[in-house]
C-alpha cells in the first residue's frame, strides 16, 4: 500500500539512482528486487509516521515513532 504522494516519486528516485549503479549490483533480479525493498521500506515510513499522527494512545504513538525511526535507519544502507 502507498501512504502519500511523495512515496512513489521518492521510489522512482531512487529506482532510477540504483539502476544507474547496476553494473555494481548484479543481475537486472538483483536490481528488481532492491527497488522493491526500498519502495516498501520507505511506505512502511510514512505508514508509521501517519499511524503515529493519527492514534490517540501515547505508548502507539511512541512505537509507531520508533518503528518509522528504525525503518529510517535502515533506507540508506538500501540506496
Amino acid at each position: 500500500a502507498t501512504f502519500g504522494r511523495g512515496t512513489h516519486f521518492a521510489a522512482e528516485a531512487f529506482a532510477a539512482r540504483i539502476n544507474m549503479e547496476a553494473g555494481m549490483i548484479g543481475s537486472n533480479n538483483d536490481v528488481t528486487m532492491l527497488n522493491s525493498l526500498i519502495a516498501t521500506t520507505i511506505d512502511s515510513i510514512n505508514g508509521y509516521q501517519e499511524s503515529a499522527d493519527a492514534v490517540d494512545n501515547q505508548q502507539f504513538r511512541e512505537l509507531f515513532q520508533e518503528l518509522a525511526r528504525d525503518r529510517q535507519q535502515v533506507l540508506p544502507q538500501l540506496q
